[in-house]
């Protein structure tokens, strides 16, 4: 018994290959249709599709990728990672021990206001440096908890002595990027 798809497939079979082939196709379901694994030949249900293969084989399609491959080649880093593995941190400029005592003190600039934020800074540092001196390095929690009291500190140091004078506001933000710089080399894995 044959579903509608049936019928529609053996129609399309009728008017695209004629009688002879569609009827073979449909009385001999089991017929080597295809490539033929043990003697290496196409097989007759290709039909249509023996000549295009034969075509192929003799040398009527060309694939030229040169021209592909060219223009990939050409491109920079196509062959690798178009940016260096490590992020390129900026280092100090100034040394260590123009920013810092050895037992971890802030050597601020005249023009630093004192105030709560400013001694938070200090005491934060003042743990990063003595992990320093016991580890040989620092961990990321304290070095980044330094850092964010140095910034809450420059936003609101920096537009009071800006307002007196701003040759002093100018050095104050050199010495507060430096000291950033500075605790940054102290963590682990530099």
């Amino acid at each position: 018994m044959m579903t509608r798809i049936g019928w529609l497939w053996l129609a399309t079979m009728l008017m695209v290959f004629g009688p002879g082939r569609a009827e073979a196709q449909v009385r001999y379901p089991g017929a080597p249709y295809g490539y033929q694994i043990t003697n290496g030949r196409i097989g007759p249900g290709y039909g249509l599709n023996t000549r295009a293969y034969a075509a192929a084989r003799s040398g009527g399609t060309v694939t030229d990728y040169q021209s592909l491959i060219n223009a990939i080649t050409s491109l920079p880093g196509w062959n690798g990672p178009a940016a260096p593995s490590r992020p390129v941190r900026p280092h100090p400029t100034l040394a260590r021990n123009q920013l810092l005592g050895e037992d971890g003190k802030v050597l601020w600039p005249t023009a630093a206001p004192d105030d709560p934020a400013r001694r938070a800074v200090e005491a934060a540092v003042r743990v990063v440096v003595q992990e320093n001196q016991k580890y040989g390095h620092a961990t990321v929690r304290h070095v980044v908890d330094a850092r964010n009291k140095l910034v809450a500190y420059a936003g609101h140091a920096l537009p009071s002595v800006k307002t007196h004078n701003a040759a002093d506001a100018n050095g104050l933000e050199r010495f507060i990027v430096e000291l950033q710089k500075t605790l940054a080399t102290m963590v682990v894995n530099y």
